[in-house]
């Protein structure tokens, strides 16, 4: 039923699809980035605290 309003719905139907789907891969980018950063940080904070002992 959902593919029969997307790909046949016509403009209205195509715009709605694509739409969907940019907010999709936006949400999907988010949660990817939003569960990457603490372990940059994490990650980031240990190579300076290495650096910072050897001196």
């Amino acid at each position: 039923m959902g593919a029969r309003f997307a790909f046949g719905g016509g403009r209205e139907g195509w715009i709605r699809t694509l739409l969907t789907g940019v907010g999709v891969g936006l949400g999907v980018a988010l949660l990817l980035i939003s569960t990457a950063i603490p372990g940059a940080l994490a990650a980031r904070y240990e190579r300076g605290d290495a650096r910072s002992s050897r001196r």
